[in-house]
């Protein structure tokens, strides 16, 4: 018989788990979210920065970068949106390493803004490589599919929730009470790009954050 990984027998208990139907998306459906992606890039090396030395080998953040589509159903539709909520749900694939026995989920809220009519639009957040290391015990994952058992996201308009999309498991699992008694949530360790040393980079690809001051 074949034995299988915790980690999916975790993700499989969240697919088939009966809860209460996630929030429904607009009826008009002006976001599509098509694709989420999970990958570890190196800090960004930045030329002409202080010389500072390290110890160790290069840290590795946890990148999310989210594909999604704008088609406004309204005729009068503004050609650039307003701000746009992106929740995220990274559940980490890391049970051996907590007290509790439970894998962590974290959790974050960016508002990005000015999104044109078009698709292939992109977003993205970011976990930082010291906090990979603090929920891993000091012993941070070397690949994307040791780190993480799943990523969820949704986009939110003025009017509501207008998409919700999941790399593995079925949309929703973050809304359920009870699975999440299953799971440690913390909050406030999701980063947006402009709260990075990514910042300065690839301003051709992302939207850009809105920023605190609300400009």
């Amino acid at each position: 018989m074949k034995k299988f990984a915790p980690h999916l027998i975790l993700l499989c208990s969240f697919c088939l788990f009966a809860w209460t139907p996630p929030l429904h998306a607009n009826p008009g459906k002006n976001y599509t979210v098509k694709k989420v992606e999970a990958d570890f890039v190196d800090s960004p090396q930045i030329p002409g920065g202080p010389a500072k030395r390290t110890s160790g080998k290069q840290g590795q953040w946890l990148e999310i970068d989210v594909t999604f589509d704008r088609h406004d159903t309204a005729a009068d539709a503004p050609k650039f949106s307003g701000d746009l909520t992106f929740n995220y749900y990274i559940l980490l694939n890391n049970k051996s390493s907590t007290k509790e026995g439970k894998p962590t989920l974290l959790t974050g809220t960016i508002t990005q803004t000015e999104a044109p009519m078009e698709k292939g639009l992109h977003v993205a957040a970011f976990v930082t490589p010291q906090t990979i290391a603090f929920f891993f015990e000091g012993k941070p994952p070397t690949t994307v599919q040791q780190a993480i058992i799943d990523v969820g996201v949704t986009i939110s308009d003025d009017t509501g929730v207008a998409d919700q999309y999941t790399m593995k498991g079925k949309p929703g699992w973050w809304d359920n009470k009870a699975q999440l008694e299953s799971v440690s949530t913390i909050a406030d360790r999701v980063l947006s790009k402009d709260r990075t040393p990514f910042s300065a980079l690839s301003w051709d690809y992302y939207l850009p954050a809105k920023s605190k001051s609300g400009n």
